[in-house]
Order: C-alpha cells, then sequence, then structure tokens
C-alpha cells in the first residue's frame, strides 16, 4: 500500500507519458517509420507496468492494443484504419449525462494560450459543425469492459474483435518480455 503522495504522483507521471506518447503517435502519422514504432511499443509497455495512482489507473487493454499495432507496424507496415489523429473530438454519453467530455481538451487549449490558467475566467465559441456516431473502431475509451456485459449501443462486434485481435498480440508480446503477465 502506497501513500496518497505517492499515488498522485503516478497519476502526473501517468499523464506526462500520455501527453508524450501523444505528441509521438501525431508524428508517427505524419511520417511512420519503424524506430518512432519502437519507441511507441516502450512507452505504451512503461504506460501499461505503471502501478496504480490516486485517481486512477492505466487502462492495460488500450496499452495492450497500442503494442500489438505498432508491432503489426512493424511486421506488415501496415496501419490499422481507426489509428487517427485529427480536430475531432468524441464524447461518451451515458444514461442521459455525459461520461467523457471534452474538458481536458479545452483545458490543454487554454493551457498552450494563456500558460497559467488556474482561478481565471475564459469565454470561447464552441462551433459543432458535424456529428457522426463512433463504433468501436473509432472509440477512444476501448477498454477490458468492451464487449462484456458493458452496456453500448453503438457496439460494431467484428470491429471490436479486430481490436482484441491486437490486444491479444500486444499482451503476448509483453509475456515474452515479462513472464507472469
Amino acid at each position: 500500500m502506497s501513500d496518497a503522495l505517492t499515488d498522485i504522483s503516478r497519476d502526473q507521471d501517468r499523464s506526462g507519458l500520455l501527453s508524450r506518447i501523444g505528441r509521438i503517435e501525431t508524428e508517427f502519422l505524419k511520417s511512420p517509420d519503424k524506430d518512432k514504432a519502437k519507441e511507441l511499443m516502450s512507452f505504451w509497455a512503461e504506460y501499461a507496468d505503471m502501478p496504480r495512482g490516486y485517481w486512477g489507473s492505466s487502462n492495460e487493454t488500450f496499452a495492450y492494443e497500442r503494442i500489438g499495432m505498432y508491432d503489426t507496424y512493424l511486421k506488415t507496415g501496415q496501419i490499422p484504419d481507426f489509428l487517427t489523429v485529427n480536430n475531432q473530438k468524441i464524447i461518451r454519453i451515458g444514461n442521459g449525462f455525459i461520461v467523457d467530455g471534452i474538458e481536458k481538451d479545452v483545458l490543454c487549449h487554454l493551457s498552450k494560450i494563456y500558460g497559467d490558467i488556474n482561478h481565471r475566467n475564459f469565454q470561447f465559441t464552441l462551433t459543432i459543425e458535424e456529428i457522426t456516431e463512433v463504433s468501436c473502431g473509432e472509440c477512444p475509451y476501448f477498454c477490458k469492459m468492451c464487449g462484456k456485459n458493458y452496456y453500448c449501443k453503438s457496439k460494431n462486434l467484428d470491429e471490436l474483435k479486430k481490436r482484441k485481435e491486437l490486444t491479444e498480440i500486444g499482451k503476448g508480446l509483453l509475456r515474452e518480455i515479462r513472464p507472469g503477465l
């Protein structure tokens, strides 16, 4: 068992690593190469290994999928269709409420412009241009609960199967590195 400060530090480390991964994945999509793929596999393995923090834990399923995806790229040169980085945002809606929204994206954008944004007020215009439903192939909320008794009306079993196959590839690769996983 760890103390709260250690757990909070883990959350900060996890957040920093995800930011770093996001930057490198963006670079990878602009100019795919094997060195970036290997680097991303290493970072996703580090992410999967991070102990639980105060507020949350790593999404190991998502990390395994990414490792499997980059391994597939290294072997075939193909990037899965669902890996895209663009200006679109995805929200997850529960039973009449928003589960995951765009607050984090707004905070990141404001921080880039203004630096320290704490205890300040901002006004902005939000324009919603096009709305389409997202199925398993594009869903950023992929996790171990997907496909089980998890209630999701956007489920596409073929897309979910492909993502789970990549997850098993990634998990298998990490088992080779770390027996006992």
